[in-house]
C-alpha cells in the first residue's frame, strides 16, 4: 500500500516536471519566433532604406546632369528686354537643357521639376515632366508629358537660387529666380526624406552651366 502511493507520488511529479518543461518549450519558442520576426522586419527595413537611398542616388544625379547642361535661352518682351527662360519658384523649377540621349530623348529639353504634396501616407515626391522642344517652337512646354517620381518620399522640401539675376547686381541667396535676364550659378535643395524608419535631411548645391 505503502509502495502504491510512493509510485502514485512519483508519476504524479513525473507529470508536473513533464508540464514544466512543455510550458519552458511553449515560451521559448514563442520567444525565439517573436525574435525572428523582429529581425526579420528590420532586414526588410534595412533593404527599403537601401532601396530609397538608390532611387533618390539616381534622381539627384539626374537633376545634377540637367542643371550642368542648362542653356542660357532668352525671350526677348515686347519692350525690348532680354528675360531668360528659367523659371525657379520655392517648390519647383522650369528650365532648358541639353539632353545626350541616355534616359530622355537627345536635344534640347524642357525639363520642371517640382514637389508634389503630400499623399495619404504622410509623404510626396519631387518629381519631373522632361519633354523635347521643336527647333523654331516658340516657347518651351513640357504639356501633355506624364509627371515620374524623381525622388521620392519626400517629407518637406524647398529650391533656392544663388547668382545675380541681372547685370550689375550682386550675387546672392534668393527664394525665387524669375524674370531675370541670367541663369542663377547654384541650385540648393533641401529636403527631409524618410528613409527606412528614419528621416535623413538633404542640403545640397547644384552647380549651373550655361552652354
Amino acid at each position: 500500500m505503502s509502495r502504491g502511493r510512493r509510485t502514485a507520488s512519483a508519476q504524479g511529479g513525473f507529470v508536473l516536471a513533464e508540464a514544466l518543461l512543455c510550458v519552458m518549450l511553449i515560451a521559448l519558442t514563442i520567444a525565439l519566433v517573436g525574435t525572428t520576426l523582429t529581425f526579420g522586419r528590420r532586414v526588410a527595413d534595412a533593404g527599403r532604406g537601401r532601396e530609397r537611398i538608390a532611387q533618390m542616388s539616381t534622381g539627384l544625379q539626374a537633376l545634377s546632369d540637367w542643371l550642368s547642361r542648362a542653356l542660357a535661352v532668352h525671350e526677348i518682351g515686347a519692350g525690348g528686354d532680354r528675360r531668360v527662360l528659367f523659371e525657379g519658384q520655392a517648390s519647383r523649377l522650369s528650365f532648358l537643357t541639353l539632353s545626350p540621349g541616355d534616359a530622355q530623348p537627345g536635344g534640347l529639353l524642357a525639363v520642371t521639376v517640382a514637389f508634389a504634396a503630400r499623399t495619404t501616407g504622410g509623404t510626396g515626391a519631387l518629381v519631373f515632366v522632361a519633354a523635347p522642344v521643336p527647333v523654331g517652337a516658340a516657347s518651351p512646354s513640357a504639356a501633355g508629358q506624364g509627371e515620374q517620381v524623381l525622388v521620392g518620399h519626400v517629407v518637406t522640401g524647398r529650391f533656392r537660387y544663388f547668382g545675380a539675376p541681372a547685370d550689375g547686381q550682386a550675387p546672392q541667396w534668393l527664394d525665387h529666380w524669375t524674370q531675370a535676364s541670367r541663369l542663377p550659378d547654384l541650385v540648393a535643395l533641401n529636403a527631409t526624406l524618410a528613409v527606412g524608419p528614419r528621416l535623413q535631411t538633404l542640403d545640397l548645391t547644384f552647380p549651373v552651366f550655361a552652354h
